[in-house]
């Protein structure tokens, strides 16, 4: 049965008049508007977040098309918190389709779209934290039961910010917010923690984006998290879609729960009166298993600065020593990629002008023990330059 254009208005306006009483258009007659994820599934779970730094619940403009269109073709919604131990707190709400009327189906989609709406706003924390592998694994689990009598596959659209303190991908550890994708992907096949996703639609909205206490990162921090998360449902097997923009304006949440706060990369002084170590998130990081800076122009600036140093103060040595992670590579030796990264750095300063005594050193991978996490490896992947 066609829903009316007049059940669409009262939808639109039960999901908390998001857009001033206009209509969204996710019907094939009416004018489009932008729908940044649209519904890619028989089934539809979204990952709310109650935590603190992150947007309160709501449902927000952009997700607003997505339910809609849920919500017309009766396909089940629930919903998972994002939390330290996230909880369904939704589970299978959908429009009957057994409506005998236009009026009756409209009466359904309204007080449905008004149920979800509340569901969603009265959403409290009720556990410390945020673990999104956890609730991207429960959201995963959901989305199967729901699936259990239907065909096709699951959608997962995550309005997360990512920025977990706990679990095996904790961004609040010192290095996370710079490890390698590959590393984080590789880290949980090793310890059987993918999200059971395979067959999946992922959509994430918001990673990296915080509100207060939560300081706002850099945007190679945000770009960090992304492809970390990304990565992870991919390895998953999921079909994955990142929408990188905040999916709200709103404040964070009231809660009595804590979370811990990611910190936002700031810049390291230089000084040559100090051994002057440059870590992955520093603008010397490189391309992983390369010999190419990740963000050229950042580690232009840098170079500048530290070449103009050194040529004012000549008699100064330098020794540059790269340090690698331990994960596969295709050179020689983690020694010999820790080198090549230090040499590049010298020739940089040589073609700077700068005269002073330069030794390279290779020092690969130096933590203990030997097989660490993505956030150890990080931090171990960079440039030290000692002065005398």
């Amino acid at each position: 049965m066609p829903i009316p254009r007049t059940a669409r208005r009262l939808v639109t306006l039960a999901l908390g008049g998001l857009v001033g009483g206009m209509l969204v258009s996710c019907g094939a007659h009416e004018e489009k508007r932008a729908c940044p994820s649209g519904l890619k599934g028989e089934a539809l779970v979204l990952v709310v977040p109650v935590h603190r730094g992150s947007p309160a619940p709501t449902i927000s403009t952009d997700l607003e098309c997505s339910v809609t269109q849920a919500l017309e073709r009766s396909v089940p919604i629930s919903v998972v918190t994002a939390e330290g131990s996230p909880r369904v707190a939704v589970h299978a709400l959908k429009v009957p389709d057994d409506a005998v009327n236009d009026v009756v189906k409209k009466d359904n989609l309204t007080r449905k779209a008004a149920q979800l709406v509340s569901s969603v706003k009265r959403l409290k924390a009720t556990s410390d934290g945020n673990d999104l592998l956890a609730s991207l694994s429960k959201a995963a689990d959901e989305g199967r039961n729901l699936m259990a009598d239907r065909k096709g596959a699951a959608q997962i659209i995550s309005l997360d910010n990512g920025l977990t303190d706990r679990g095996a991908v904790a961004m609040t550890q010192a290095g996370m917010t710079s490890a390698n994708p590959e590393d984080a992907v590789r880290h949980l096949k090793n310890l059987r923690m993918l999200p059971p996703a395979s067959g999946m639609n992922v959509t994430f909205q918001g990673l990296g984006y915080g509100v207060p206490p939560q300081p706002e990162l850099t945007s190679a921090q945000r770009n960090t998290v992304t492809a970390i998360w990304t990565a992870v449902a991919k390895a998953a097997g999921a079909t994955v879609e990142a929408v990188p923009q905040p999916y709200s304006d709103v404040g964070g949440p009231e809660t009595a729960h804590e979370t811990g706060i990611v910190a936002a990369s700031t810049p390291t002084p230089i000084d040559l009166s100090t051994p002057f170590r440059l870590d992955d998130a520093s603008p010397l990081g490189f391309v992983a298993d390369e010999v190419h800076f990740r963000d050229p122009r950042a580690a232009s600036a840098l170079l500048d600065d530290l070449a103009g140093r050194l040529k004012a103060r000549p008699q100064t040595a330098v020794t540059i020593s790269g340090t690698t992670s331990n994960g596969p590579t295709r050179w020689p030796s983690l020694a010999a990629l820790g080198g090549a990264r230090a040499q590049l750095v010298a020739d940089e300063l040589v073609r700077r002008g700068v005269t002073n005594s330069l030794r390279v050193v290779g020092a690969g991978y130096l933590a203990k023990p030997p097989v660490v996490d993505p956030a150890t490896a990080a931090m171990n992947r960079g440039i030290t330059l000692t002065f005398r």
